[in-house]
C-alpha cells in the first residue's frame, strides 16, 4: 500500500464526523465519513438554501446521535467545519444526467461481453407468472358445508 492509499484509508471511517453515531458504512458522503441521517441533514438543507438558522444556547449545543436533530444550526456549523462540500450536492438534473450515463455505461459494458441485455421484467409479468386453476372443489364444500368453527388442536 503505498502513502495516498493509507490517507485515504484512514479518512474512510465508520464514525460519523457530525455526531459520532456508528454508521454501518464507510462511505464518504460531500467529502466527510458521516452517518445517513447527517448525510441527508446536509443535502436537504444545501438543497432548500436556507439562509439563517439560530441556536437557542449561543453555539454550545451537544451534537450527539439523541440530541442532533435539536439545533440545525450546529449541526449545519458541525457539517461545514468537518469538511462536507456544498458543491457536491447534485441538483435534479445533475442526478438524472449521472444516472443515465450508469445505465447507458452498464449496457454498453453488457454488449461487449457478450451478455444478454437486461430486459424490462415489468413488461414481461404476464408471462412469467403462473395461471393458477381453481382450487379443487373438495376444498371449497369442505368449508361451506361444515357450518361450525373450525377446532384448534389444544
Amino acid at each position: 500500500m503505498d502513502q495516498s492509499t493509507v490517507g485515504f484509508e484512514a479518512k474512510r471511517s465508520k464514525i460519523c464526523q457530525i455526531c459520532a453515531t456508528v454508521s454501518e458504512n464507510y462511505h464518504l458522503n460531500y467529502g466527510v465519513p458521516t452517518c445517513l441521517s447527517c448525510r441527508a441533514f446536509f443535502r436537504r438543507t444545501v438543497q432548500t438554501k436556507v439562509e439563517s438558522l439560530e441556536c437557542s444556547k449561543s453555539g454550545n449545543c451537544a451534537m450527539i446521535p439523541k440530541s442532533r436533530k435539536n439545533c440545525r444550526k450546529c449541526r449545519l456549523e458541525r457539517c461545514y467545519k468537518a469538511g462536507m462540500d456544498p458543491n457536491l450536492v447534485m441538483d435534479e438534473q445533475a442526478k438524472r444526467s449521472r444516472f443515465r450515463n450508469v445505465k447507458s455505461k452498464k449496457r454498453l459494458d453488457s454488449e461487449q461481453s457478450g451478455a444478454e441485455p437486461v430486459k424490462n421484467v415489468a413488461s414481461q409479468s404476464a408471462s412469467i407468472v403462473p395461471e393458477h386453476s381453481a382450487p379443487p372443489a373438495w376444498i371449497h364444500n369442505e368449508f361451506e358445508n361444515s357450518g361450525k368453527p373450525m377446532e384448534s388442536d389444544e
